[in-house]
């Protein structure tokens, strides 16, 4: 079964599990709802500054809005995100959003403003109806319960439940809250969300225990 993703790096370590059930189609990585959702600013690899392979092809991607025709145009079945990449400092510029690192790549000056979180969670609440509409073209949607741990909790934890309320089709990947860096080596189990823990299993489940069943929530137990 096919799965695309829009995350982060913590993301993509799902994916290094042996038992994780999918193959991936679409990962977008390194971009907010919002940059993805606007429209472009066209932009050449020539016109960036950078001769890091992975800046220059996260800006190019970014100004030219290049992931979402690809998530519109997909057949994969179920899409995974994780939040993380919400912590990116975006501009806005002529009513497009945009991570600041894009335009700071560039060789010519863009005049653009800044954007608070705060704004930026408003603007997310304002977008909500065409990131549902996005999350519609799929049968499942698995959203990663993952904090950064820091300053942003709060923003990232906002954005979660804006989702959580609103996706009905959805299941619930969370973590227990020991900071990113842990989770990256925790080992993957799942369990019912009303269960103890004495019923945990380890997850090597076949593929529609993980992603057909709307009552599991699947939750990272941390090694210490």
């Amino acid at each position: 079964m096919k799965i695309d993703i829009i995350g982060s790096q913590f993301a993509g370590r799902l994916t290094e599990f042996r038992s994780f059930p999918y193959d991936v189609n679409n990962f977008v990585t390194g971009q907010s709802f919002l940059s993805l959702l606007s429209k472009p600013y066209p932009a050449a690899m020539k016109d960036l500054n950078t001769s890091d392979i992975v800046k220059i092809s996260t800006a190019h991607r970014d100004l030219n809005k290049a992931n979402l025709n690809k998530l519109q145009e997909s057949r994969a079945e179920v899409l995974m995100v994780d939040l993380l990449s919400e912590m990116n400092t975006l501009v806005k510029y002529n009513g497009s959003y945009f991570n600041r690192q894009s335009f700071e790549l560039l060789d010519e000056a863009v005049d653009y403003e800044e954007v608070r979180k705060i704004e930026q969670f408003k603007a997310l609440k304002q977008h909500l109806n065409k990131i549902l509409e996005l999350t519609s073209f799929y049968k499942q949607v698995i959203l990663i319960d993952v904090f950064p741990n820091n300053e942003h909790d709060d923003f990232i934890a906002g954005i979660y439940e804006l989702l959580y309320n609103s996706i009905d089709n959805k299941l619930v990947l969370s973590a227990d809250n020991k900071g990113v860096t842990d989770m990256l080596d925790a080992p993957l189990k799942y369990t019912r969300a009303s269960s103890s823990s004495s019923e945990n299993s380890t997850l090597t489940t076949t593929k529609t225990s993980f992603c057909s069943t709307k009552n599991w929530k699947i939750i990272f137990f941390l090694s210490i």
